[in-house]
């Protein structure tokens, strides 16, 4: 679900500089949730969405 995604997301950002745990996260790579139906490959496609300005900014 995409509140799930975007919490994950959040949290990889949130917590990416803290040397304490031991490691440091230089990005992310995000697959989705914007894939075209066409071009999903192995993604579910219940789980595709449209792209929206509103999640974008979320």
């Amino acid at each position: 679900d995409n509140d799930r995604y975007f919490t994950v997301i959040w949290k990889i950002f949130k917590n990416k500089n803290k040397p304490e745990t031991g490691s440091i996260c230089i990005g992310a790579h995000m697959e989705g949730p914007f894939i075209s139906p066409e071009r999903k490959g192995a993604h579910d496609p219940k789980l595709l969405i449209a792209p929206s300005i509103e999640l974008t900014e979320k």
